[in-house]
């Protein structure tokens, strides 16, 4: 293990324990989940977590390779692959069976309203990273949201393209979500499209923000039915696996397709919580 990774995996144990649209590239093939090493069960995140100290989270998020934040190789599949995120942000991989359910670009009623209402019916966390244009819309919903038990990141203000602003700008972009979402907010965030450099994760560090990426997704913003949608959904579950859905206008599909896989989850023996870092309580 490298210096910095391992200056990584110490940041991030204290990061756990002290503690979207995509692109419109499309998959021939179900992305696969991240390969990333296992631990046992017993080292598994928490129940709960509170935010990290801002040195632990910026040397994980500097142990990054975070490349020119387009990471070809991992989007052609629609799932992004800096080295090391996932390492970052949870530790090392975990062999227990939980999943980390997300869902982004809300909260945009009535899909909000239904992603929840399936929640609750199945006992199941989720994870909503917001624009803060919907969420200045719609402050009810977060509320919500948090009411539920679920925890809510930072998916910019207007849905931007990170890599292609500067510092400043990108910080408006995440700090005004910080400002409309207030204390309800996790100190996470996920870079639309998947797409981050050295300079967003430098300026997400600057504001306590873990990029928290994906591993798995139902393609849920291209054409397809929602079989489709299960069966990527099915061959990317996997201990520890961050699943990318959406709860913005026009998911009847993903709706339909939540409605199916949150009791298959719950068949396979996963449960389902929400991301360690974006945790308020």
């Amino acid at each position: 293990m490298s210096s910095r990774l391992l200056l990584a995996a110490l940041a991030v144990g204290v990061i756990v324990t002290g503690c979207a649209s995509t692109t419109g590239q499309s998959a021939s093939t179900p992305p696969p989940t991240t390969p990333l090493p296992t631990t046992s069960p017993s080292s598994s995140p928490p129940a709960s977590a509170a935010p990290a100290s801002a040195g632990a989270m910026r040397a994980a998020i500097e142990s990054v390779a975070w490349g020119d934040g387009r990471n070809t190789q991992g989007m052609s599949k629609g799932v992004p692959n800096p080295q090391d995120w996932y390492t970052a942000a949870f530790g090392p991989r975990t062999s227990d069976k939980v999943l980390y359910l997300t869902y982004d670009d809300g909260p945009w009623p009535p899909y909000t309203d239904q992603v929840l209402d399936l929640l609750a019916e199945n006992d199941a966390k989720a994870t909503f990273f917001v624009t803060g244009n919907q969420a200045k819309q719609h402050p009810n919903h977060l509320q919500r949201i948090i009411d539920g038990g679920h925890a809510i990141g930072d998916h910019t203000m207007t849905h931007a393209d990170l890599v292609a602003l500067d510092r400043d700008q990108i910080r408006a972009e995440l700090g005004k979500v910080k400002k409309i979402v207030g204390p309800m907010l996790g100190a996470c965030m996920r870079p639309p499209y998947g797409l981050i450099d050295t300079l967003v994760a430098d300026v997400s560090a600057d504001l306590n923000l873990m990029p928290i990426l994906w591993t798995a997704h139902a393609q849920d913003w291209a054409p397809g039915g929602v079989s489709e949608m299960v069966q990527r959904l099915k061959d990317g579950t996997a201990p520890g696996a961050v699943i990318l859905l959406h709860d913005s206008a026009g998911k009847e599909k993903t709706i339909s397709a939540t409605r199916q896989m949150l009791p298959w989850w719950k068949s396979q023996g996963y449960r389902l919580e929400t991301i360690p870092a974006c945790r308020i309580r």
